[in-house]
Order: structure tokens, then sequence, then C-alpha cells
């Protein structure tokens, strides 16, 4: 089934809602395996590896752009066709609110698709404002600012491998990665696609406990504890020799957080 955003995007997205339609002669979903960056704090899918040509892809493209001068999610869709063509999302490190509501999204069964706007078609798009995980880490959810609460129609969208748009009464609502561990990068490299282990995914949850705003708080004042609760983690990631590349990207995440808050 194919969607597109129905309504003329002109202004922040997630605060003026979308509408869906399965008649849109939307293209399907894209291709390109999602990475999640711990060190930029980012999801990307797209047809680029570095900064350069994630730079030269959004000058041929039109939609949102995270340019110097707002600090925005990237929506990137053909300039001829109109279809989307890469997604770049910032991770918040904010909790829902309602947890229950964005828990709600693992029920939705996912909808392949595409999205597509009026060929050169430029917006703002508002960073997503809380994210969630399950107990098993195997999804993370992050919610937009101005989404209807508890909306009583959901939609998954399925735009790429194992990422998803939400929508909620017809509303651009957030974004789900699936199995979060499995997308892990450290910059642009590529992702690895063997599958991900029951340990890779405790730790990925332990990391992401450590990443919100009362223990960065904490480390901001140079809090002992938390920089135990950081050697230890790092210990636990460094106790196993499984799914190496994906452990490498946390040891170097936590590794990051102690050098820059405590110089160690």
């Amino acid at each position: 089934m194919r969607y597109a955003i129905a309504e003329a995007v002109t202004t922040y997205l997630s605060e003026t809602g979308t509408g869906i339609g399965a008649d849109s002669g939307a293209g399907p979903g894209m291709g390109h395996l999602s990475r999640y960056s711990l060190s930029g704090g980012y999801v990307a899918a797209g047809p680029y590896g570095n900064t350069q040509e994630r730079e030269k892809h959004a000058r041929a493209t039109s939609g949102s752009c995270d340019w110097l001068w707002f600090d925005g999610d990237e929506m990137r869709f053909d300039a001829r066709s109109g279809l989307l063509t890469s997604l770049l999302l910032a991770v918040p490190e904010e909790p829902p609110a309602d947890a229950q509501d964005s828990a709600a999204w693992l029920s939705v069964p996912t909808q392949p698709g595409g999205l597509a706007i009026t060929p050169g078609t430029n917006f703002d798009l508002n960073r997503a404002e809380s994210r969630w995980w399950d107990d098993a880490v195997t999804a993370l959810v992050c919610l937009y600012p101005g989404r209807p609460a508890r909306p009583q129609r959901r939609v998954r969208l399925a735009v790429a491998p194992g990422l998803s748009l939400l929508w909620g009464d017809e509303r651009l609502a957030g974004w789900m990665l699936e199995d979060p561990a499995r997308h892990l990068v450290h910059d642009w490299e590529p992702a690895v696609t063997a599958e991900t282990t029951p340990r890779t995914r405790a730790l990925l949850g332990a990391y992401l406990s450590l990443l919100s705003p009362p223990w960065i708080e904490a480390m901001q004042e140079g809090d002992p504890g938390v920089l135990a609760r950081l050697a230890g983690l790092r210990q636990a990631i460094s106790d196993g020799d499984s799914d190496a590349q994906r452990t490498d990207v946390l040891d170097r995440a936590v590794g990051d957080l102690m050098e820059h808050w405590y110089d160690v």
C-alpha cells in the first residue's frame, strides 16, 4: 500500500498535521538499512556514507533539512518525483509523559509503503520530543510534539528496513526503530546485518538509561556514582566476545561519556 503527504507542507509538519491516502502515487519504501549512530544521536536511512555525501544529497533533493539555522529532523524527497529518498532523525533524551501511549505503537501492524510530496516542496520538521523502549529493547519509539494524544486510529508505515513512521488520526505522530541494537553504528559506517543477541540489546538498554536527563545532570555535576556505573557498564560490555562490532560501538559511546564528563 502506498501513502503520501496529502496536505501542502509549508510549516511545521508535526504541528500542522498531515493526511494519508492509499491512492497517492507514492513509490515503495526505501531500501536503505537504517543506521543508529550513538556518537551522533541520530537514526539515518539514505544513499550516503559520510557528511559530504549527505550534503550533496541534500542539495539535489527537497523537503526538510537540518541546516545551521534550523535544528530539526531531516526528510528528503526526490526533486522530480517527490518520493521520499532519505531520513535523518534525532533521538531525544527525554522520556515520554505517557509511556503507555508509546507502548501502544508496538501492537500496530506495519504497512509497507512510501511517502511523497509535491516536487520541490520545502518545509520544517521538529525533532521528536520523547523516546521510549520496551524491556527487551526490541523497539525504540520516538514521538513528535503536537501529536494527537491517545489517537483512535494508528498507522505504522514502514518506509525503510526496520524504520517506520507513525501516524495518529491522520497526523504524523513519531517514528519507530525496530531492534535498535541491530542498527548500531558509531558514525556513518554501514550497520551489521546479522541478528542481534539479547545481551547486546540489554547493554543498549543500560546505556540508554544512563543517557537520560537525571543521569546527564549528575554527570555534569561530576557525580562519582555515575562514573562507577559507567565503568561497570563498560566492564560488562568487555566481558562478552560476540557481536563485536555492535559492542564496540557501545564501548566507544560509554568511553566518550567518561572522557567528556570525567576526563578519564
